[in-house]
């Protein structure tokens, strides 16, 4: 799936969950949501457009909330790879690895692999050890988000 079409996905369970959230009793709680769903809705426009620095902070923004922590985080980590601030995207992929949410944690865990894999190809010629290091993470990431996510054949054919 690319990365345009789960920033919609996560649009549409940003307002799918905005929408069951109404029924809680507690505003402070409703509120909240709203605020952060809204927040993650602007830095999805703001990506989309390519407006990297816009978009992270709205993602910050929106990781206050417990509710959305994980999503806005892991959106986060989208955004700065596409700023080209890979190792510090695949910190936040790593970090979303660990969620409850098992397709957003095999989603993390994939794109955590690919941020060791971009970190590979640019240290294969100055410091193969390393490049080999990446590699092997990669892998383990790929596999790992197999082990979520048995039918992602892109994790499957990454290993390859």
């Amino acid at each position: 799936m690319s990365i345009t079409a789960r920033l919609r996905r996560y649009q549409m369970l940003a307002f799918i969950g905005l929408g069951s959230m109404i029924a809680n009793p507690t505003a402070e709680a409703d509120d909240t949501f709203r605020r952060s769903a809204q927040q993650i809705n602007e830095a999805n426009t703001a990506l989309a457009n390519q407006d990297f620095d816009t978009a992270i902070s709205g993602y910050e923004a929106a990781a206050q909330s417990e509710s959305t922590r994980d999503e806005a985080t892991y959106n986060k980590a989208i955004a700065l790879y596409r700023k080209g601030e890979v190792e510090k995207a695949g910190n936040l992929f790593a970090s979303v690895a660990a969620s409850l949410k098992d397709e957003l944690a095999a989603k993390a865990r994939f794109n955590a692999g690919n941020c060791h894999f971009a970190a590979a190809i640019e240290m294969q010629q100055t410091q193969p050890a390393i490049a080999i290091e990446h590699l092997h993470a990669a892998i383990e990431d790929y596999r790992s988000a197999l082990s979520l996510a048995p039918t992602d054949n892109d994790a499957r054919m990454n290993i390859e």
